[in-house]
């Protein structure tokens, strides 16, 4: 029976349709532990190929006599369909994580097969209660994976904002990026309120459609963040600023007081020290480490995608105009967006255009096939 053995026990006449209000407990989590195998969603590409799933690797496991009947069991047709559907495919990583977002559940399962048994339909004796006792998930080499797991979100009972907040940034939705938490937190805020309206310290209760708003909420608005973030650390690596004095020294070093709320505030002396200094040496943005070892999107493809701005910024001191308050590029965020000042304003507004506007026009191709077809 191969790898998938432990699968067959389910009822052929449950087939999953991936509506939590259809699907029971224990469908949801049995066809979600064999669709992570059988996709091997933890070897996703960061994006897809011609709207397809493409892979880190070039391995092939299509060969195994099980799956004609197991893909049609767990409706694996249907569940690519849902996955790729989706305008936010063109952002790093969001089939992968889209796959946590699914991962969510009402209540814990009861006397499901374990899929790291090697019995067929032996139930674990436990009762499940938590986060942790859920059934972990398995690669195809029957390996558990740590970066996946089921996250209890229950509906029956009652919730505050902050609760809810906290489950979402405790997911284990884009944990590949290096996205602090309190800026996942901030996020989950949001995608509540979009919901529900304004926070609320007093319990409530939810329905499943306002949770599948609030998670898919979360989840497009974490991914619009990470691809920004990613986008403008590639271009201010690639373009530094260039310095190229123009006018008087008093002028160039109160540009150099990023850090500051008022250059006037300090002595003139200290102002005319090192007047050509470059302001990225002053606040400049540290490397993300996990970034740089996680398969990425290659620099070239990168502004192939988003080309966000076309040249390099030139940094004139003497340059007093600017376009919507961004200027040169030296003014800082009032927000602290991942617990660092962004420099370079005006870059970071236009990465996040170009990344919406990437997002819409994938969902007009995707209209445009579906009519079509």
């Amino acid at each position: 029976m191969g790898l998938f053995n432990v699968f067959i026990s389910l009822d052929s006449t449950c087939i999953p349709t991936f509506d939590p209000s259809i699907d029971s407990i224990n469908l949801q989590v049995k066809s979600l532990l064999y669709l992570f195998k059988r996709l091997r969603i933890n070897k996703l590409a960061p994006l897809v190929k011609n709207g397809k799933f493409a892979y880190t690797d070039s391995l092939v496991i299509n060969n195994d006599p099980t799956f004609a009947k197991l893909d049609k069991t767990y409706n694996v047709t249907k569940f690519e369909e849902i996955l790729l559907d989706d305008e936010y495919r063109v952002l790093v990583d969001f089939i992968k994580n889209k796959f946590r977002s699914m991962c969510f559940i009402d209540g814990v399962p009861e006397n499901l097969s374990s899929p790291g048994s090697p019995t067929r339909d032996q139930s674990t004796s436990a009762v499940l209660d938590n986060d942790d006792d859920f059934p972990p998930f398995l690669d195809y080499k029957e390996r558990k994976s740590k970066l996946f797991k089921f996250k209890l979100f229950s509906i029956t009972q009652q919730h505050t904002t902050e609760s809810i907040a906290s489950i979402l940034s405790g997911s284990n939705i884009y944990i590949e990026h290096k996205v602090p938490f309190l800026k996942r937190y901030n996020i989950a805020l949001t995608a509540i309120t979009k919901v529900i309206g304004k926070s609320s310290t007093t319990k409530f209760t939810i329905s499943q459609d306002e949770k599948s708003k609030i998670i898919r909420n979360y989840l497009t608005l974490l991914a619009i963040h990470v691809q920004v973030m990613r986008i403008y650390d590639e271009y201010t690596k690639l373009h530094p600023l260039v310095a190229t004095p123009t006018d008087s020294l008093s002028h160039s070093t109160s540009k150099l007081s990023l850090n500051e709320p008022s250059s006037a505030s300090f002595p003139m002396k200290a102002q005319l020290k090192s007047p050509t200094k470059s302001p990225t040496k002053l606040a400049r943005r540290e490397s993300q480490p996990l970034l740089r070892t996680k398969p990425s999107i290659s620099k070239l493809r990168l502004e192939e995608l988003y080309n966000p701005i076309t040249s390099p910024p030139q940094l004139q001191y003497g340059d007093k105009t600017s376009s919507n308050g961004s200027g040169s590029g030296s003014v800082t965020l009032s927000e602290d967006v991942e617990g660092k000042e962004i420099l370079r304003l005006d870059v970071y507004e236009r990465c996040k255009v170009a990344v919406n506007e990437k997002v819409k026009s994938e969902r007009k191709k995707l209209d445009r096939f579906s009519a079509t077809s």
